[in-house]
C-alpha cells in the first residue's frame, strides 16, 4: 500500500504525531495529491514531531516549512480534520480492577506492548497487585499500584491524582473494575435491592466516576477510554449471572455510547463486550464442575471453546493502538456466541 501523500499545508503538531490538513487543497480519496507542494508524512506518532519527507521541495524552501509545521502553527484542526495516531511507548494507562483476571492481562498486554506507564487499581487484592506491578517492572515498564473502591468518588479522584503525580499525564483509562452475585435469573425474589444497587453502582456508577476524574487529563492528553463489559450486556442468556448483571452491562455499553458523544473530540471511548471467559474466578465459582461447564458452553459457541483473558485484553489493545476513527462501540468478543 502506498504511503498517503498529504497536502502541502499540513502542520505536524508535537504531541503524538497529529497532522492537521489546511484548506488550502481538497483531499482527494486515499489522501493522495499529485502536485510539487504535496509531502509524504511519516508520521512518527511521538511527542517531538513527526519526520517528513518533502516531495518537489528543495532543501532551501524544505526548511521554513518544516519549521513551521513543527512548531504546529497550523494548529491541530486547521481546515477541521485531524489525523490522529497513537504510541503506546509514550502513553500511561489506569486499569481499573486490575490485579486478576482480564484486568491483569491487561496490564500484561500493555506492558508487553511497551507502555511508558501503567497504574494497577486494586480493591482488596493487594498482594496479587504487588505481584503483578514486579512483573510489568521486569518487562522494563513503570508500574504503581493504586488502591480504590470505584464506589467511593474520593477514592476515585485520588487514584487518578496519584497516576497523574507519579506519571506527569493520563492517556489511556480502562474500566474494568466489576462485581456480581449468582442469582438465577428465573428467581426474581432472590435478586435483593440490595444486589441491584450493589451491581449498578460498581459496573455502571463506577465506570462514570472514573471517566469523570480522568476526562480533564484524557482531554489534554488527546486520550481513550475503553470500558469492559459482557455479551450478557447484548444478548440474555439464561446462564448469566444474575439479570442485575446483564443489566448493568447493558447500560455499560449505552454509557460508553453517551461518553464518546459527551468527551469527543478530544476523547474516544469503546467498549468490549466478552463472553464466558477463563479466569481464576469463574474457576472458583464452578469449583469441581468447571472442565463440564467449560465443555457444554464451549458446544455453543462457533469457535467451539471460551475465551481467554488474553484474547479480551488483545482486544482492548486493538481498539486503543488501531481505532483512531472509532467511538462508541462495543466490539463483542464473544467467539460467535451472539451468532448462534
Amino acid at each position: 500500500m502506498p504511503e498517503p501523500v498529504i497536502p502541502a499545508k499540513a502542520g505536524i503538531q508535537a504531541g503524538r504525531g497529529i497532522a492537521a490538513v489546511g484548506p488550502s487543497h481538497p483531499l482527494d480519496s486515499g489522501f493522495r495529491r499529485n502536485d510539487d507542494s504535496s509531502v509524504v508524512a511519516f508520521l512518527h506518532a511521538g511527542r517531538s514531531f513527526g519526520t517528513a519527507c518533502f516531495a518537489g521541495m528543495t532543501e532551501e524552501s524544505r526548511k521554513p516549512e518544516a519549521e513551521q509545521w513543527s512548531s504546529g502553527k497550523f494548529g491541530s484542526g486547521y481546515g477541521g480534520l485531524d489525523f490522529v495516531g497513537m504510541k503506546l511507548e509514550e502513553c500511561i494507562a489506569l486499569i481499573t480492577g486490575a490485579a486478576t483476571g482480564i484486568g491483569r492481562a491487561t496490564v500484561l498486554e500493555l506492558a508487553r506492548a511497551g507502555a511508558a506507564g501503567i497504574a494497577i487499581n486494586y480493591r482488596s487484592a493487594r498482594e496479587q497487585a504487588e505481584s503483578l506491578a514486579e512483573e510489568v517492572r521486569e518487562l522494563g515498564v513503570e508500574a504503581l499500584c493504586v488502591h480504590g473502591d470505584v464506589r467511593d468518588d474520593g477514592h476515585v479522584r485520588d487514584m487518578v491524582r496519584q497516576t497523574v503525580e507519579r506519571f506527569g499525564r493520563l492517556d489511556i483509562l480502562v474500566n474494568n473494575a466489576g462485581i456480581t452475585r449468582w442469582v438465577p435469573i428465573t428467581d426474581m425474589e432472590a435478586l435483593t435491592d440490595e444486589i441491584w444497587d450493589m451491581t449498578l453502582d460498581v459496573n455502571v456508577k463506577g465506570a462514570y466516576r472514573c471517566a469523570r476524574a480522568a476526562a480533564p487529563h484524557l482531554k489534554a492528553a488527546g486520550g481513550m477510554i475503553i470500558n469492559v463489559s459482557s455479551i450478557s450486556g447484548v444478548i440474555a442468556p439464561s446462564t448469566m449471572s444474575s439479570l442485575a448483571y446483564g443489566t448493568a452491562k447493558a447500560g455499560l455499553i449505552y454509557l460508553t455510547r453517551g461518553l464518546a458523544v459527551a468527551l469527543g473530540p478530544e476523547i474516544r471511548v469503546n467498549a468490549v463486550a466478552p463472553a464466558f471467559t477463563d479466569t481464576q474466578w469463574m474457576r472458583d465459582h464452578y469449583g469441581a464442575d468447571y472442565d463440564g461447564i467449560i465443555e457444554r458452553a464451549s458446544a455453543n459457541y462457533p469457535l467451539k471453546r471460551i475465551a481467554k483473558p488474553e484474547e479480551v485484553a488483545g482486544a482492548v489493545l486493538g481498539l486503543i493502538t488501531g481505532g483512531d476513527f472509532v467511538t462508541g462501540q462495543t466490539l463483542l468478543v464473544d467467539g460467535g456466541l451472539s451468532l448462534s
